[in-house]
């Protein structure tokens, strides 16, 4: 893999780790406006698609957007991705953005797990304690009752669930596919299943004029924020981008603190460092796994 094809994944995975960063925060603000998850998703979803991703699809008269469109594997990876939104952005509400960032950042360790028990992958020990170390950073963060789980912090484990199923399906894609056209699928994809949604969901709401602002603005970053991200995970060392994807959580912190006055406190202060550093090793013993491959078989 060459290095500038690993260079431009992490600038992009870098810039679009702080874009989605802000469109959460004009998220979270829409939905404290009363708005309910639903119509976030539908309202966000049909601005950015018509007035971008549909509006780039005409200009280019791109030839291959129809296949991209209904390929199987896009198709997969829009309703998984669709699915993600629904619980994260329910979940934005629910716990401070830095929190709930954190624990999405929890998908590499996923990775591992899912490895394990569906590639049949040998996983060393050195890799399930740094999947020890990474839940009890999400532990920390979340800090359940006794009770249990806290719901924020279920939805937020799904979503990561679903972004670690949605990496492995983005790195099979053909590199043929255009990235903007499997980001058009994506949103259309999701703001079609929030429409189903809807009548299951709180009943709409009329949007202030600040809320249509924050909406507006998110669905302009959904765009370039979705785009580079699959950009980042195509024909490049996977293991070599992923560590880059923690640069959101100190961009999350940030967004708390100025936005929405969270200061952070010490246990989950420690939790976040205790994902961020899992999930970075997770990356290098994947990295060291690849170089080792080709002689004899080394557990990690």
């Amino acid at each position: 893999m060459s290095l500038t094809r690993n260079g431009r994944g992490i600038a992009a995975i870098c810039v679009g780790m702080c874009i989605f960063v802000g469109n959460d925060t004009l998220v979270k603000l829409a939905a404290e406006e009363g708005l309910p998850t639903v119509q976030i998703i539908v309202m966000r979803g049909v601005v950015a698609c018509s007035l971008f991703f549909l509006g780039i699809v005409a200009l280019s008269l791109h030839t291959g957007a129809r296949a991209t469109l209904t390929h199987p594997l896009v198709i997969l990876r829009s309703s998984i991705d669709a699915l993600v939104t629904l619980a994260f952005i329910t979940a934005l509400p629910l716990m401070p953005i830095a929190d709930l960032t954190a624990i999405s950042m929890v998908s590499p360790i996923l990775i591992t797990i899912l490895s394990a028990l569906l590639l049949r992958e040998s996983v060393g020990w050195r890799r399930w304690l740094a999947v020890a170390a990474g839940f009890a950073g999400m532990l920390l963060v979340v800090r359940p009752s006794a009770g249990g789980f806290q719901l924020a912090g279920l939805l937020g484990l799904a979503s990561a669930c679903g972004v670690a199923i949605r990496e492995i399906v983005t790195r099979r894609l053909p590199p043929t596919l255009p990235s903007v056209f499997v980001a058009l699928a994506t949103t259309l994809t999701t703001t079609v299943i929030a429409v189903v949604l809807t009548p299951f969901w709180p009943a709409w709401q009329m949007p202030s004029p600040r809320a249509i602002g924050y909406l507006l603005g998110a669905a302009v970053l959904l765009v370039a924020g979705t785009t580079l991200v699959i950009l980042a995970f195509r024909d490049v060392d996977v293991s070599a981008v992923s560590p880059f994807r923690f640069t959101s959580v100190t961009w999350a912190m940030l967004a708390g603190l100025l936005v929405f006055g969270n200061v952070p406190a010490p246990l989950a202060l420690a939790g976040v460092v205790l994902i961020v550093a899992s999930g970075t090793y997770t990356a290098h013993r994947e990295r060291v796994r690849k170089v080792t491959r080709v002689g004899s078989p080394t557990r990690r």
